[in-house]
């Protein structure tokens, strides 16, 4: 599936790396968010700075992923610190800050119309810096990201997805045609770099491997998507954790998915029988 001497490449630039960088095409369905979180999960897992983006917002029918919470608008791999309210007009007349010890605090002081959120709404982001490795999941294009044009002339750039997904592009490219879904490429890719793969990660995977599938019902299914699930069963996902999501009606996967199921025999009526009666 893959060039032996592009594995080679991005385990060297992934070992250099302090940060990594993922970003996710807009409007990504369950298998394209899923591939990037897995990959999120498991470069936090070996202590990499990472940071997970997509110009679009989550939808619902993807708020099951582990780590959907992570996905923000823009990276943040800096070490500047953003915080970001929600605003209306004659809401807030102005912002000050007074600093007491060893604190900072920041004042908002209400406008005419009165502040009308919770701290709640209040979103914290570390903003600025650079990705040393990004990766770059089913996007046709360096444009299709919003955020991947500017990047640096160090970062060592991947793209990631199927052939309906992806155009190649960056230092190096792993785009099967063969493929059903960028879920598939990640959980190989993982398995040939040598990262662990934890219970999260491989649940994340089997989401997208089913959701790009339909349950494993499409005709064109690889049987590359059933070696993988396999595998990805090793590491502990569940086959009850899948739900199919993102405009599709919520289902578990059925056990035929995975392993037919026995032959099944109609049992013969039963009669109950008179007494037979003594002579």
């Amino acid at each position: 599936m893959f060039r032996e001497e592009d594995i080679t490449a991005l385990k060297d630039a992934i070992e250099r790396a302090q940060t990594i960088g993922i970003i996710v095409r807009e409007n990504p369905d369950v298998d394209v968010m899923a591939a990037g979180l897995a990959l999120y999960l498991v470069f936090t897992q070996i202590l990499k700075k990472t940071s997970i983006c997509s110009v679009t917002s989550p939808t619902v029918g993807i708020s099951s992923l582990v780590g959907i919470e992570k996905v923000q608008k823009e990276l943040s791999l800096g070490n500047d610190l953003t915080i970001a309210l929600p605003y209306q007009q004659g809401t807030i007349e102005k912002i000050s800050y007074n600093i007491e010890g060893d604190r900072i605090n920041l004042v908002v002081k209400a406008g005419d119309r009165g502040i009308n959120f919770d701290t709640s709404d209040i979103q914290y982001a570390k903003t600025g810096g650079s990705a040393d490795v990004l990766f770059a999941i089913g996007l046709r294009d360096q444009s299709d990201g919003g955020k991947i044009t500017a990047i640096e002339d160090k970062t060592f750039l991947v793209t990631v997805g199927t052939d309906g997904q992806s155009q190649p592009f960056g230092q190096v490219s792993f785009i099967d045609p063969s493929a059903s879904s960028a879920s598939e490429i990640v959980a190989v890719l993982l398995e040939r770099l040598g990262l662990p793969l934890d219970v999260d990660s491989a649940q994340n995977l089997l989401s997208g491997i089913g959701f790009a599938t339909d349950n494993f019902q499409k005709q064109e299914t690889s049987a590359s998507a059933f070696a993988t699930t396999a595998f990805l069963l090793k590491h502990g996902a569940k086959r009850g954790g899948v739900k199919k999501a993102l405009h599709k009606s919520v289902s578990e996967f059925p056990p035929s998915a995975f392993f037919p199921e026995p032959p099944q025999y109609e049992e013969p009526p039963f009669y109950d029988e008179e007494p037979v009666q003594q002579v």
